[in-house]
């Protein structure tokens, strides 16, 4: 295939074109959690932290919606979890948002911010550790702890993803996955809606367990490109496997249909791996519930597009 590879997106290369997103569907329910307007009373409140003005939260929380997503992302949990895990995505939002999407931003500012001790924090820092030892309140102390290194993770992979733009059009799947896994989050969302489970060292290192999470955030990948192409369309940044696809072939059309394809592919693989992983597991209580989790997750983060705002 001859094409020039290309670094940015220029959507006027494809203005003929129309943005149709294939029907699919997963092989799993969601669900809505109870929860959600104990947290929505208080989200104003809580970004307010962040954005000290009353209007500026007040626009945020209006522009973003995170309470219809958390309801989606989170509906398994008691109360107590559900409330953690929301503020944590708000929290998570609003760092990406106005922090590592600034390519002023460094690494010491991440050092900085795990340092617990640190006497230099800024709203940022002081609030990550109020949420950490939250989670601690009510979670699996080797969870949290897998929570705290996968924030950290997240954190540098943001960083450097957006201080140096190197996705380009030459990219197969397994190499944008590769580049993107890091920044896209999911391992800290997992751990997040997972940190009152405990799952074994020797499971997560097992074949199995690492194909099955790897297909879960594939998944959760293409549903990410899928439901936010239309809205990041004007966006020159290749962090969209759809534009990456329709520059390789020339069409948005036939790039959606290869990543919805991908999308139904990786949820079969999900399943097969996560059986697998049962019948080696039969009698793991947390196990089975942080794989009903995942999936119930997936279902929600899928529902989510065009259900709040931030994803439209």
């Amino acid at each position: 295939m001859d094409y020039d590879i290309k670094f940015t997106w220029d959507k006027n290369q494809f203005l003929d074109q129309e943005i149709r997103i294939p029907k699919y569907s997963l092989p799993w329910d969601f669900k809505s959690s109870p929860f959600d307007k104990d947290f929505e009373n208080q989200e104003i409140e809580y970004v307010k932290q962040f954005f000290k003005e009353y209007e500026n939260a007040v626009n945020y929380v209006k522009k973003n919606e995170i309470g219809k997503i958390s309801a989606l992302n989170f509906p398994l949990g008691e109360k107590d979890e559900y409330m953690v895990n929301s503020k944590l995505l708000d929290f998570l939002f609003i760092l990406d948002d106005h922090i590592y999407e600034s390519r002023n931003c460094e690494e010491d500012y991440v050092d900085n911010l795990m340092n617990r001790s640190s006497k230099n924090h800024d709203s940022f820092g002081c609030e990550v550790w109020r949420l950490f030892d939250e989670y601690y309140r009510i979670g699996v102390k080797e969870s949290v702890d897998l929570l705290i290194r996968d924030f950290e993770f997240w954190s540098r992979s943001a960083i450097k993803t957006n201080k140096h733009k190197s996705l380009n059009s030459s990219l197969t799947i397994e190499d944008y996955f590769n580049s993107r896994h890091g920044d896209f989050g999911m391992a800290i969302t997992a751990s997040s809606c997972t940190s009152t489970l405990y799952v074994e060292k020797e499971i997560r290192e097992s074949k199995e367990f690492k194909k099955f999470f790897k297909y879960f955030e594939l998944c959760n990948l293409m549903i990410n490109d899928c439901g936010s192409f239309k809205m990041e369309i004007n966006e020159i940044l290749l962090t969209n496997f759809v534009k990456v696809r329709a520059i390789q072939v020339g069409s948005i059309d036939l790039a959606l249909k290869y990543c919805v394809d991908l999308l139904n592919k990786y949820a079969i693989k999900v399943n097969k791996y996560s059986t697998k992983l049962q019948e080696q597991y039969p009698n793991h209580i947390h196990l089975k519930k942080y794989i009903y989790t995942l999936k119930t997750f997936t279902a929600g983060h899928n529902k989510g597009y065009g259900h709040a705002n931030r994803y439209n």
